[in-house]
């Protein structure tokens, strides 16, 4: 008896905390720009600097965490994918600023993952602002040199980079709100090795990244 009485007990309960947990998810998407400052190098004869500069349009899709007894203080966790559908020109010189035989360089992504855990305060009536740390992986960062075809094929250089930002999220009514956030995001040095008539020649990025996002996200 006590073990029956225990069991529905547990039953109740779980179904009590999916209930809890499933109430506060929501989904969200947007558009913004992503900025690239990366810091590419490789050498060949001299070492070359290769800065990507470029400000590309981006669009993303997320699934979070938010308590839904919105108060004085409030969090959010938040994991999703972004998709980037141009290309980002990066441009090398030689270290004493000489354009001569300076490779010009594509990246190509087409999406990344991302993840954010942020700390919310009311400013106004159902307005928030934010403090966020962010992660962002690239999986499909490839790399194409021209107008040197000795590098052969582009080259594969996965990304990982750490950050934060800010933000405002405004809740429009009980399930829905809209956000617009401010990320920016560094990472390390990630090396790969192309070819360079048979001699392996290593290209290293370091990532430098920075993103506004506007979006309108829902609870469950």
């Amino acid at each position: 008896m006590i073990r029956r009485w225990f069991n529905l007990f547990s039953k109740i309960t779980l179904l009590l905390l999916i209930n809890f947990a499933y109430s506060n998810l929501y989904v969200t998407g947007g558009v913004g720009a992503k900025s690239f400052t990366d810091n590419l190098q490789y050498t060949l004869n001299v070492l070359r600097d290769i800065n990507g500069g470029e400000t590309v349009f981006e669009s993303r899709l997320g699934l979070g965490y938010m308590s839904s007894n919105l108060k004085k203080f409030n969090y959010f966790a938040e994991l999703g994918l972004s998709y980037l559908p141009q290309d980002m020109a990066y441009f090398g010189k030689y270290p004493n600023g000489s354009e001569e035989n300076s490779a010009v360089t594509e990246m190509s992504s087409d999406a990344y993952a991302f993840g954010r855990i942020g700390t919310m305060f009311c400013l106004i009536d159902q307005t928030y602002v934010y403090v966020h740390g962010a992660i962002e992986h690239g999986f499909d960062e490839t790399f194409s040199f021209t107008p040197y075809s000795r590098f052969g094929d582009p080259i594969d250089i996965e990304s990982t980079a750490y950050g934060g930002g800010v933000g405002v999220r405004v809740m429009l009514n009980k399930r829905l709100f809209y956000d617009t956030s401010y990320t920016y995001v560094f990472g390390g040095s990630f090396d790969a090795y192309a070819e360079n008539y048979g001699d392996p020649l290593k290209v290293s990025n370091s990532p430098r990244r920075s993103t506004f996002i506007a979006s309108i996200g829902g609870m469950f």
